[in-house]
């Protein structure tokens, strides 16, 4: 175990190194007037091609053996128009899109669209969908170093398996195993009514039991919800509670954020911080919270923010696994009328996932917070969603999040200040030791 655990270390402190050694900025660049983007466009990272014709997108995922149209109702994502800012540098050959969540995706110039992107028409010929399954985690995927999978080593293994004969059942089964060994929750495998997935928390069912234990003994009087998704009240008379479900659904808006529900999402926000006036501890609970999207993260962050403060960076696989695109750092802006910048306690667990983890890497960030519980579930890339030419739909992790010290958490989550696991025996008991815990600080 004391061998795995250097291992799993040394792996970790190798990628935070090439990380801060692969940064690159932006160079120079210029927004012009009417700036011409007319072209094909190849992505720094994310395997993709980008048809831009008067501001105007088609969209492509490429791998070295294969090039995928994408629906006209996904290309239209693309466009020029849903960008905050759409810059070329001073030579026009290299292309940066701002999106309101902060993610800075660049594109450089093609001499024009390969034919295998005009002539393709989908199969479902089991051999040519494992290339494709294939190659797509072997020029995308980033973390096969945590659990030390060798994708060539597989390659080699499940090829001989499958034939011209081989049939769906078989074939969703072979991918199944060989992404089984990443044990990586944002890896997935859709093929109609099947779904594939890894989740590493036993417990993770026992959400509503939690908070109905919370709720019938720990909390004082009545509490409120505000969003579908915020709950808050208070322990005693100088501790507030803040519950919050979920990264999403806070509106019955499209999942994908703007600036609407961001403005609700914030004003709720206030209103929460607002009750805590007098308080000298809040307790922020996310446990059970299975994610949603970052920019939600760090507007709730940013009203327990005290100063500017860099929260993390990110950046994505670009060629090989050794290769990133230029890091792009977040930065945490005090929001609202008031911030809460007395004792804040944050409770996470294991089922504490994706955008959830980008919220703990924004706390992790304030000196006034103190986390407790258990590591959280380790899988903070965005979901780099493919298609296969079957029409299964394949979700990988491609982006390194560095925290604010520099250390990319992939894997192993970020780790409590004091760790106090959960139980089905304390559950049984009507105990809620975590939160006792935070409650006692």
């Amino acid at each position: 175990m004391k061998e795995k655990a250097a291992n799993r270390i040394l792996i970790l402190l190798f990628l935070t190194f090439i990380a801060l050694a692969t940064v690159a900025r932006f160079g120079p660049a210029i927004e012009g007037d009417d700036p011409n983007t007319d072209g094909v466009w190849r992505s720094q990272g994310y395997g993709l091609l980008l048809e831009l014709r008067l501001g105007k997108a088609k969209l492509y995922q490429v791998t070295r053996v294969s090039c995928i149209p994408v629906s006209d109702e996904r290309s239209s994502r693309y466009d020029l128009e849903n960008f905050d800012d759409v810059r070329l540098n001073s030579t026009g050959d290299l292309l940066a899109l701002h999106r309101i969540n902060g993610n800075i995706y660049r594109y450089t110039l093609e001499v024009g669209l390969p034919a295998a992107c005009s002539s393709y028409t989908p199969t479902k010929d089991p051999e040519h969908n494992f290339e494709v399954f294939w190659n797509t985690f072997e020029e995308n995927y980033l973390f096969f170093h945590i659990n030390q999978v060798d994708w060539q080593a597989m390659y080699k293994v499940y090829r001989p398996r499958v034939t011209k004969d081989t049939t769906d059942d078989e074939l969703f089964e072979i991918f199944g195993q060989m992404v089984a060994p990443l044990k990586d929750a944002h890896v997935s495998i859709r093929a109609g009514d099947k779904r594939l997935g890894h989740s590493g928390y036993k417990l993770e069912d026992k959400g509503d039991d939690v908070w109905n234990l919370v709720r019938s003994k720990y909390l004082q009087g009545k509490y409120n919800t505000r969003l579908n998704q915020l709950s808050y009240g208070t322990l005693d008379e100088k501790t507030g509670y803040l519950r919050i479900r979920a990264m999403s659904g806070f509106t019955r808006y499209p999942s994908r954020p703007n600036e609407e529900t961001l403005q609700l999402l914030g004003q709720a926000m206030d209103e929460i911080i607002e009750s805590f006036q007098g308080m000298n501890k809040v307790v922020v609970d996310v446990r059970f919270n299975g994610g949603g999207s970052d920019e939600y993260s760090r507007c709730i962050a940013e009203r327990f923010t005290d100063r500017r403060r860099l929260a993390y960076s990110k950046q994505a696989r670009q060629g090989s696994y050794s290769e990133f695109t230029p890091k792009v750092d977040f930065y945490l802006e005090p929001k609202g009328p008031r911030q809460f910048t007395d004792e804040v306690v944050v409770l996470a667990n294991g089922a504490s996932v994706s955008a959830t983890e980008i919220f703990m890497l924004c706390m992790q960030a304030l000196p006034h917070v103190t986390i407790v519980g258990k590591n959280t579930e380790g899988s903070f890339s965005d979901i780099l969603g493919r298609s296969l030419p079957n029409g299964w739909r394949v979700g990988l992790s491609n982006e390194a999040y560095i925290n604010h010290k520099g250390v990319c958490l992939e894997g192993p989550g970020v780790a409590p200040h004091i760790e106090v696991p959960l139980t089905i025996e304390d559950l049984e008991k009507g105990r809620d030791l975590a939160l006792e815990k935070a409650m006692s600080l």
